[in-house]
């Protein structure tokens, strides 16, 4: 088990693990099978690290393997069945970041809060609850999903934008907190406002249906060229029963005509085509990258904003 932990905890790139046992410690082997209840493991927990990851720990070590679990200062583990018994043996875990995953610490806590169903704050006042195997096989699996870099917001399959959760995937880029400034400024200009608008490019739908959120007379209709991204927006349209003040059509801005709108909004590929190769890992491996790629020089779909905008 020991080893596992430590594999798990050396391979999602989040900590660095330094263990040794006590040197006066004796272990002796005894048959595969054998049991031995009076054996006993104590763990010390140490470095920078240490109480970010003492509720992954737990996790963790609450198996079935386990006859008990009790947190202190050490972690005291009583194994029921281990294939090699010894009297006593204490490990002192040292553990250090590492850079690869910065967020390491709340995404853990996200993940484990989204297995168990329950706030974060009611995860860290309840660390002596039971973890069923189940929920734990839950756990690992998105653990080394987000260890690949995947973004939290797939492995959630949401993300929060404008104070509403938007169902998102690997077809709809990961909204940004910056995209916010955007549907902030238009709500501010256009807030008592009849307003009909278009929103080019609209992804999960998180900017068309912010809008409509806030400025209640207002309608839309939102663009992409791809199908599984409209499918996303429509159902956070129905989710956030904004279905009757919009629409949504499979199409490119080249094919819109006859249309007469108050203003476009629209958050474009704006990535140079020879510069997405130095993205970070999270976006240039897992995001859409139709959605990223604007060209040659960044600017192929904005230049079609701005002069179809014009007419």
């Amino acid at each position: 088990m020991l080893n596992y932990l430590c594999r798990v905890l050396s391979s999602l790139g989040i900590l660095k693990v330094v263990f040794s046992t006590t040197p006066s410690v004796s272990v002796t082997s005894k048959a595969p099978n054998s049991l031995s209840f009076d054996t006993i493991l104590c763990i010390k927990i140490s470095g920078a690290e240490a109480p970010a990851v003492k509720p992954i720990l737990f996790l963790l070590l609450n198996h079935s393997t386990f006859k008990s679990f009790s947190e202190s200062t050490n972690f005291v583990l009583t194994p029921a069945f281990i294939p090699i018994s010894f009297k006593r043996l204490e490990l002192e875990l040292f553990f250090e970041p590492t850079t690869k995953i910065m967020s390491h610490s709340l995404d853990a806590e996200l993940i484990l809060s989204d297995v168990l169903k329950k706030p974060r704050e009611k995860i860290l006042i309840s660390l002596q609850d039971e973890v069923s195997k189940a929920n734990i096989e839950k756990f690992n699996k998105k653990i080394f999903r987000r260890a690949k870099k995947e973004p939290i917001a797939y492995i959630l399959r949401n993300k929060e934008f404008w104070k509403k959760k938007f169902l998102v995937n690997r077809n709809t880029l990961v909204p940004r907190p910056e995209t916010e400034l955007l549907v902030e400024k238009l709500v501010k200009i256009f807030k008592n406002k009849n307003s009909f608008f278009l929103d080019i490019g609209t992804g999960s739908g998180c900017i068309i249906l912010s809008i409509l959120e806030e400025i209640k007379s207002s309608r839309g209709i939102g663009l992409d060229i791809s199908k599984k991204a409209l499918d996303t927006a429509i159902k956070n349209s129905n989710k956030m029963k904004l279905g009757n003040k919009c629409k949504f059509f499979k199409t490119s801005l080249d094919q819109i005509f006859n249309y007469k709108f108050d203003f476009i909004v629209s958050n474009p590929p704006y990535i140079c085509r020879h510069q997405i190769k130095n993205l970070s890992e999270d976006i240039k491996k897992f995001e859409p990258r139709i959605a990223l790629d604007g060209g040659n020089d960044g600017l192929d779909v904005i230049k079609k904003v701005i002069y179809k905008s014009k007419y």
